[in-house]
C-alpha cells in the first residue's frame, strides 16, 4: 500500500511538473570575462551555431576590439565522425552554416587543419589573442586538448588566458548523481539565449581560410580513423616539434608535464606506433575498417541523413558542392535547423510536413520499435545535436512549444503525447544529465539521496574517505571531474600530470551516446606488448574491474575497462542494444580509444562479447580470456547452423507484458543488491562491498535503464561459445572459470567449453571463486591473465620479451620492474590520491609467491599455476589463504609489521592446517 501510494505520488508530482511547463523558464545566464582590450577567440568545436551560445555572447561583451571565431579540423579528434551515417557531410554542412551565420552578423568564420592544440595555439600568436574562450568538454580527447593547448601557451610565452563555458539544460548547482533525485529537484528548464546581433570584426588582414570539400574532409578524417591513436600521437608530437612549441618533460611532483597523447608521453607513442599491428595484420585491419565506414545504420537512415545534410547546406554553396547535392536547383535546398527538428516532431502526427522532409516520417516508423523506443531522434537529429547544430535548450523549448501548440496550450496530463516528442525530450534530459554525471565531484550526502543514510560500515570495509564522502569513495578518479580551471587559465588547465599507474575514468562519445572508460598507462611499458581491454557483464561497469587495472599495467601492459553503452555511468541512449550492437561498440573502442591490438578478458555477457568480437573482427584481438563467460556451449554446431540461424526469424514478444515484466525484475533488483552481490562473491564477500552496491543502485535509477533491461528480451539467438572460440577465433584462449558460481554447474560448463575446443590454443584455470572472481579473487586473476598473455599471447605476436625469453624469465623481470616502479612512485601515486579524492588498492606483484606455490606442489607440475586446476585439494586452498593473509595482505595494508616476521616461519605442517580450519 505504501508503494501504491509512493507511485501516486511521484505521478502527481511528474504531472504538475509538466502543467508547469506552460510558465516562463528561467534566463540562462551568460558567463563573465575579464574586459579585453585585445582580440578575443571563440574555439568552435561542438558548438557550431550563433544562437544560444553563451562563450560567444560573452566574448562579445567584454569588450573586445576585435573577435576572432575559429574552428580547428584536427582530423583525430572528429574521426569518429566517419562512424555515423553521413557524419562528415554533417560537419561540412554545419560548418559552411556557421561562416553563413557569422558573416550575417559582421565577422566571419577562420577555419584551419591541423592538430589542434598546435594550430589553435599559432593561431593565437599570429593574431595577439588575449583569451580563449571554449565550451568545457567532457570526453578526455578534448579535455586532453585543452590541457596540450594551455602547454603550448605557456611555453611560448604567450599573454593568451583560456576561459571556459556551459549551456547546461538545467540551472547548475543542483546536480545530483541519482537521476531519480536529479529530477525531482531541479527545477524549470533554461530558455535558449538569443543570437547575437553583430559581432566584432575579425582582426585586420586575417585570411578566413577556405572549408574543404566533402571527398577531402571524408578523406582526412577515415585517414586518422585507420591510423589510430598512436600514429596520430606521433603526428601532433612531429607538429609541436615543427612549431617550436614542444612541452617540458618533468617528474610527476614538479607541476609542469610534456604533452601526452592518448595518455602517452611522444616518445612512448613512436614506440608504440612501430610496433602496433605488424605486415600479418595490416590488410585485415583495413578490411575491418572499411566494413565499419560502411554499417553505421540502414540504408533508409544513411540516405535520410544524408538528406538532412543536403538541406542544411546554405544555399550559395550548393553549386560547389554536388558532391553531396545533386542537380536540385538551389532555390528549394537550404533549411533551418529548427525547420528540420519541427518536422521530425510533425511526423508521428497527421500534420502535413514540409515537402523536402517528408522522408522523416518513413524513417520515424522504421526506427520506432518496441526494441528500442525512442531510437528515431539519436539516428537521425543525433549528429545535430552533437556538433551542436542545435543546443539542448533549443530542442528542449522547441519540443514543449510544439506539444502545447498541438494540445490547446496545455499539456498532457502524463507528458508528450507523441513518439518524437518523447524521443527528443528525452534524448537531451539524458545528454544534459550524463556530461554533468561525467564531470561531477562526489560530494557528502550523494549516497543517501536516494535510499537514506549509508548503512554501517564494519572495520574491514572503512576507509578514510568514507568519513568525508561516502558515495565518493570511488576506486578510479574521473578524469573529467579532475577538471580545475585556474584564474589565469593556463597553469591548471585539464588533466595535469597524471601520474602512470594510477587509473583514470574517461568519456568517450559512440553513436552519439556518452560512454565511459577505466585506463592505466604503464609505469614501465612493456615494447611491443598487446593492450589489455577488460569487457564487464550484465548490470555492471568497467569501474568493477577496480583491483584488476593497477596490478596489469605495473607489468608492463596498457589496461582499458570500458562500460558498456547502457550500463554504469554510460548513457542509457535509444539504442537498440544486442550482443551484435555490444561486439561493435567493443570493435570501434579497439580502432577509436586503443588503436593497437588486444587481449579482451569478459566476464559474464562481456566474455561472450568479447568472443563475437575475437571471432568476427580477429586482426584486432591478440588474446581472449572468457571469465565464468555467459554463451550456450553447443557440441557439434557448424557454420551452417550458424547460416541457418542468421536466416530464421522468430516473434517478437508481447511489449506489455515485456514492460510490465521487466519493471516487476527491476523492482526487485533494486531492492536485493545487496543480498544478490553476497550471494555471487562466495568465498569473498567483503569485496562485495557497499561502493559497488551504491553504484549498481545509481545505474539502476538512470532514466531508460528499463529499456536496457528489456532489451534481453529482444536479443537474437546467440551462437554457440565454442563455436565463436574453436571455428572463428582460433587463437589465443584462456578459460578462467570461478567454479563456485551460483548462476550454473560452472566446473561442468569448464570442461565442456574446454572439450569442443580442444583444437585450438585453449587453457583453462579453475579458482575458487564465485560468478565474478576478476572482482572476488583479484590477486588470482590477475596472475593467470599474466601468466597467459606472457606465455600464450605474446609469442604468437613475436613479442620481443617473449619470444627471446622463457616464461620464467619473463615473470621474474616483470616482477622486478613492478616491484621498482612502486618503490619509486608510491609516494606521487598517494598525492595524487589525496587530490583526486579516489581510491586506489595497490596490490603487490604475485609471481613471485606463486613461484613459492610451486615448491609445495608436486614436481611433476609443468608451470607455477597448474595446482590450480589439476589439484584442487584443500591443501591448495590452504596455501592460497596463506599466501593472500601472510604476504598480499600486509604489503597492501602496510601497518602489519609483525606479519612480515610470520611469513618467515609459517611454512610448516600447523600452519598450513590453521589455514585449512579457516577455509574450511
Amino acid at each position: 500500500m505504501h508503494s501504491l501510494l509512493r507511485s501516486a505520488a511521484g505521478v502527481a508530482r511528474r504531472s504538475l511538473r509538466v502543467r508547469a511547463s506552460n510558465d516562463p523558464v528561467a534566463t540562462a545566464p551568460v558567463p563573465q570575462l575579464p574586459a579585453s582590450s585585445g582580440p578575443v577567440m571563440v574555439w568552435f568545436q561542438h558548438d557550431l551555431r550563433v544562437a544560444d551560445h553563451p562563450g560567444l555572447l560573452a566574448a562579445i561583451n567584454s569588450g573586445a576590439p576585435q573577435l576572432l571565431p575559429f574552428f580547428c579540423l584536427d582530423p583525430q579528434l572528429y574521426a569518429p565522425l566517419c562512424l555515423l551515417p553521413s557524419g562528415p557531410a554533417v560537419l561540412l554542412a554545419a560548418l559552411a552554416r556557421l561562416r553563413q551565420q557569422l558573416r550575417a552578423v559582421g565577422s566571419d568564420l577562420v577555419v584551419r587543419v591541423g592538430p589542434a592544440a598546435t594550430t589553435t595555439a599559432a593561431i593565437a600568436g599570429a593574431a595577439g589573442v588575449k583569451r580563449i574562450v571554449i565550451e568545457r568538454q567532457e570526453e578526455s580527447r578534448w579535455l586532453e586538448a585543452g590541457h596540450m593547448l594551455a602547454q603550448q601557451l605557456d611555453s611560448s610565452a604567450l599573454p593568451t588566458r583560456i576561459s571556459s563555458w556551459q549551456a547546461p539544460l538545467w540551472q547548475q548547482g543542483s546536480f545530483k548523481p541519482n537521476f531519480k533525485d536529479w529530477k525531482e529537484s531541479r527545477g524549470q528548464a533554461l530558455a535558449p539565449l538569443p543570437a547575437p546581433g553583430k559581432v566584432p570584426p575579425l582582426p585586420a588582414g586575417f585570411e578566413p581560410g577556405t572549408l574543404p570539400g566533402l571527398s577531402t574532409l571524408q578523406q582526412l578524417l577515415e585517414d586518422a580513423l585507420a591510423a589510430g591513436p598512436a600514429e596520430a600521437a606521433v603526428a601532433a608530437a612531429a607538429a609541436a616539434a615543427a612549431n617550436g612549441k614542444a612541452g617540458r618533460s618533468s617528474s610527476p611532483s614538479s607541476g609542469r608535464s610534456s604533452p601526452t597523447f592518448g595518455g602517452r608521453t611522444a616518445a612512448q607513442a613512436a614506440a608504440a606506433a612501430a610496433q602496433l599491428w605488424g605486415p600479418d595484420r595490416a590488410a585485415a585491419r583495413e578490411q575491418v575498417l572499411e566494413q565499419m565506414l560502411q554499417e553505421p545504420s540502414t540504408a533508409s537512415v544513411a540516405a535520410a541523413a544524408a538528406k538532412i545534410a543536403q538541406l542544411l547546406l546554405p544555399s550559395e554553396l550548393h553549386t560547389s558542392s554536388s558532391e553531396i547535392h545533386g542537380e536540385v536547383p538551389s532555390s528549394s535546398r537550404e533549411l533551418r535547423p529548427e525547420d528540420i527538428l519541427e518536422a521530425y516532431l510533425t511526423a508521428d502526427t497527421t500534420a502535413s510536413p514540409e515537402p523536402r522532409l517528408a522522408f522523416l516520417r518513413s524513417s520515424v516508423s522504421e526506427l520506432e520499435v518496441p526494441a528500442a523506443p525512442g531510437a528515431s531522434f539519436l539516428a537521425l537529429l543525433g549528429p545535430l545535436l552533437g556538433l551542436g547544430v542545435l543546443s539542448s535548450r533549443q530542442v528542449y523549448a522547441k519540443t514543449l512549444a510544439a506539444e502545447v501548440a498541438r494540445w490547446g496550450g496545455r499539456m498532457p496530463l502524463l507528458g508528450p503525447g507523441t513518439v518524437t516528442a518523447k524521443a527528443a525530450l528525452a534524448a537531451v534530459e539524458l545528454n544534459d544529465f550524463h556530461r554533468q554525471l561525467a564531470g561531477h565531484i562526489p560530494q557528502e550526502g550523494d549516497a543517501g539521496t536516494a535510499r537514506g543514510d549509508p548503512p554501517a560500515r564494519g572495520s574491514s570495509s572503512s576507509s578514510p574517505a568514507a568519513t568525508s564522502s561516502w558515495w565518493g569513495e570511488e576506486p578510479v578518479a574521473s578524469a573529467a571531474a579532475s577538471f580545475d580551471e585556474a584564474p589565469d587559465g593556463v597553469s591548471q588547465w585539464g588533466i595535469t600530470d597524471w601520474p602512470a599507474g594510477l587509473p583514470r575514468r574517461c568519456s568517450w562519445r559512440w553513436r552519439g551516446a556518452l560512454t565511459d572508460f577505466c585506463v592505466v598507462e604503464p609505469r614501465n611499458p612493456k615494447p611491443g606488448a598487446p593492450a589489455i581491454v577488460l569487457v564487464h557483464g550484465f548490470g555492471a561497469f568497467g569501474d568493477q574491474w577496480r583491483f584488476n587495472l593497477g596490478p596489469l599495467s605495473e607489468a608492463g601492459y596498457r589496461v582499458f575497462a570500458p562500460t558498456l553503452p547502457g550500463f554504469g555511468r554510460s548513457e542509457k541512449a535509444a539504442l537498440q542494444y544486442s550482443q551484435n550492437a555490444w561486439r561493435d561498440f567493443i570493435r570501434d573502442f579497439l580502432v577509436c580509444v586503443v588503436g593497437s591490438p588486444a587481449v579482451l578478458a569478459g566476464n559474464s555477457i562481456g566474455g561472450f562479447i568479447a568472443a563475437s568480437a575475437a571471432a568476427d573482427y580477429p586482426s584486432l584481438v591478440a588474446g581472449l580470456a572468457l571469465l565464468n563467460s555467459a554463451g550456450p556451449v553447443t557440441p557439434g554446431y557448424t557454420a551452417a547452423d550458424a547460416a541457418a540461424a542468421a536466416a530464421a526469424t522468430s516473434p517478437s514478444p508481447n511489449p506489455w507484458l515485456v514492460r510490465a515484466g521487466t519493471a516487476a525484475l527491476m523492482l526487485y533488483l533494486r531492492s536485493s543488491i545487496a543480498k544478490q552481490l553476497k550471494w555471487l562473491y562466495p568465498t569473498n564477500p567483503d569485496n562485495a562491498d557497499e561502493w559497488l552496491e551504491q553504484e549498481i543502485y545509481r545505474a539502476a535509477c538512470d532514466s531508460r535503464s528499463a529499456d536496457v533491461f528489456a532489451s534481453v528480451f529482444y536479443l537474437p539467438k546467440p551462437r554457440p561459445l565454442n563455436f565463436l572460440v574453436n571455428d572463428l577465433w582460433k587463437g589465443p584462449t584462456a578459460v578462467i572459470q570461478g567454479v563456485l558460481d551460483p548462476l550454473n554447474d560452472a566446473q561442468a560448463r569448464s570442461d565442456l567449453l574446454v572439450q569442443q575446443c580442444a583444437p585450438v590454443g585453449l587453457r583453462a584455470w579453475n579458482i575458487q571463486a564465485g560468478h565474478c572472481p576478476h572482482d572476488e579473487q583479484p590477486e588470482l586473476v590477475n596472475a593467470v591473465l599474466l601468466e597467459f598473455i606472457e606465455q600464450m599471447v605474446e609469442p604468437t605476436m613475436q613479442c620481443g620479451s617473449s619470444s627471446s625469453s622463457s616464461p620464467a624469465v619473463v615473470g621474474a623481470a616483470a616482477s622486478k620492474a613492478h616491484a621498482a616502479a612502486a618503490a619509486a612512485d608510491a609516494a606521487a601515486v598517494r598525492r595524487w590520491l589525496r587530490q583526486l579524492r579516489a581510491r586506489h588498492r595497490e596490490v603487490p606483484a604475485v609471481m613471485p609467491a606463486m613461484q613459492q606455490l610451486q615448491c609445495r606442489a608436486p614436481a611433476k607440475q609443468a608451470h607455477h599455476m597448474a595446482p590450480l586446476v589439476e589439484q584442487p585439494e584443500r591443501v591448495v586452498n590452504a596455501a592460497l589463504l596463506e599466501f593472500n593473509e601472510q604476504m598480499v595482505e600486509p604489503a597492501m595494508l602496510g601497518n602489519r609489521t609483525s606479519s612480515s616476521s610470520n611469513s618467515s616461519s609459517s611454512s610448516g605442517a600447523a600452519v598450513v592446517a590453521a589455514a585449512a580450519s579457516k577455509a574450511l
